[in-house]
């Protein structure tokens, strides 16, 4: 289960950028929605740290609560990467990540951790189940197995969100690694992927508010969207059409539109 492994071509495509901007939207008013007393926490797939991301955004976030709030409440952001030689690249090439725009990975990193905000992990992806409150983005770029689906729809407290990201298309995957109703032919998961995991978030309680088909740099790609309460996704999916006109971008505009099919 890996994240897009950063490159220019995937990670700064219009698209994903977009995509990227819509759920730092439902982020906001993720926490728009919660009381600042309650302990949140944010797990995510970060890749290289390039781009302006959930993690910079929760942190933000919390760097705002007042202190006396933080001892009740609070941001805790938790941030996987399984892939050796990414990780020890974020860690190790200090200075090297300042890209023109005042911002040191490593050092900013070190600093959040140090706080207790931040924990940067090496291993796969998970949840922080029962902690707090919960919004998490499985930014994943294969197939939407089981195992992925397993792993994203774990139950957390109520009024917690998550995204999942996978492929729209099936290629050299074996059958027994998909959701039944997806098995059979790359037809089948193409056609069955939105259904199938609709029911399958649903029996731990998840209700889908959010679900885009696009066109990333290499693939087509889906994001769901979930929340584990119904007002909650009830409202957040009135506002999907909201944020998909704020986020974008005039000069991006004709490049989305022909790299997006909404369903």
């Amino acid at each position: 289960m890996r994240c897009t492994k950063y490159s220019n071509e995937i990670s700064l495509n219009p698209v994903k950028t977009w995509t990227r901007d819509i759920v730092l939207k439902y982020f906001e008013a993720w926490l728009d929605m919660l009381s600042v007393y309650s302990i949140k926490t944010v797990d995510s797939l970060p890749a290289e740290w390039y781009f302006r991301g959930l993690e910079r955004e929760a942190i933000a976030a919390n760097d705002l609560i007042t202190e006396d709030n933080r001892h009740a409440g609070g941001i805790k952001v938790r941030a996987y990467e399984n892939d050796p030689q990414v990780y020890a690249d974020v860690m190790d090439r200090r200075g090297l990540f300042d890209k023109g725009d005042g911002w040191n990975r490593q050092e900013w990193i070190k600093e959040k951790e140090e706080e207790g905000s931040l924990e940067y992990a090496y291993g796969n992806f998970q949840k922080s189940q029962g902690s707090g409150i919960n919004f998490a983005w499985a930014d994943f770029c294969g197939h939407a197995t089981q195992e992925a689906i397993d792993v994203a729809r774990a139950k957390s407290l109520p009024n917690s969100v998550v995204f999942m990201t996978c492929k729209a298309t099936r290629r050299n995957i074996r059958d027994e690694l998909l959701p039944p109703l997806m098995r059979g032919n790359a037809r089948k998961y193409r056609d069955n992927i939105q259904e199938a995991l609709a029911q399958s978030f649903l029996e731990n309680g998840w209700q889908e508010f959010f679900a885009m088909r696009y066109q990333a740099a290499r693939q087509p790609m889906w994001i769901f969207g979930y929340a584990n309460n119904v007002k909650m996704a009830k409202k957040f999916k009135g506002l999907s059409e909201k944020f998909q006109n704020e986020t974008v971008n005039e000069s991006t505009l004709e490049i989305i539109k022909a790299n997006l099919t909404t369903f």
